[in-house]
This record gives C-alpha cells, sequence and structure tokens, in this order.
C-alpha cells in the first residue's frame, strides 16, 4: 500500500523502518531457534525442527534486510515527484494547511 498509494517520505521512511525491523526480528528467531536445537542436542534428542526454523528465519531475515537495502537505494523513485519534497516546498492540492482564524476563543472553564 506504502508504494502504490503514499508516495512521501514519512512513510517511505516508516516502510523501510519497518522492513527492517522485521528483519532484525527473523535474525533474533534464526538465534533463538538454534539455541533451542543445540540445547536439544545437548541432550541427545533430535534438533532437526528447530535447526530447519533457524535455517528458514534467517533466510527470511537476509530476504527481508536485501529488500530494505534496494528500497532505500532507490527511495527516489518511488516517492512522489510532487511532494512538498521535490518541489521547493511549495504546497500540493493534497496537504493545503489550513489558515488560523484570528478570532477563535477557546471555551471558558467553568
Amino acid at each position: 500500500m506504502v508504494m502504490r498509494k503514499f508516495h512521501n517520505s514519512f512513510f517511505t521512511g516508516l516502510f523501510i523502518g519497518g522492513i527492517v525491523a522485521t528483519s532484525q526480528y527473523f535474525f533474533l528467531l534464526s538465534l533463538i531457534y538454534a539455541g533451542y536445537s543445540a540445547d536439544r542436542r545437548y541432550l541427545g534428542l533430535s534438533g532437526a525442527e528447530d535447526a530447519f526454523q533457524s535455517f528458514v528465519s534467517l533466510a527470511q531475515a537476509v530476504l527481508l534486510g536485501s529488500f530494505a537495502f534496494l528500497l532505500t537505494a532507490h527511495r527516489t523513485e518511488i516517492m512522489d515527484r510532487n511532494s512538498s519534497l521535490h518541489n521547493g516546498g511549495e504546497k500540493t492540492d493534497e496537504f493545503q494547511e489550513v489558515e488560523e482564524d484570528s478570532s477563535y476563543d477557546p471555551p471558558a472553564i467553568g
């Protein structure tokens, strides 16, 4: 949805940050599963399932990390050329600011 609809720098950065965080999460899971596998082998049990899950989590972390790297390297192609970042701070029709009304008085308390 970010890559199709929201093409400004905030959402692109938020998307990249989410991908990096997910990649780190899967890397942590791979370390945890590797530890479980080592513990099971130490006890004389089969640790094949945990070793497989460790490998799958590591592969997912590498894939997500690669995607985040490519997305970061090519983020200028994702961002909209008509946003305020690219046209020198001029406002676009999408985000027009509302002028403040100086005659506004806050409601009285009590």
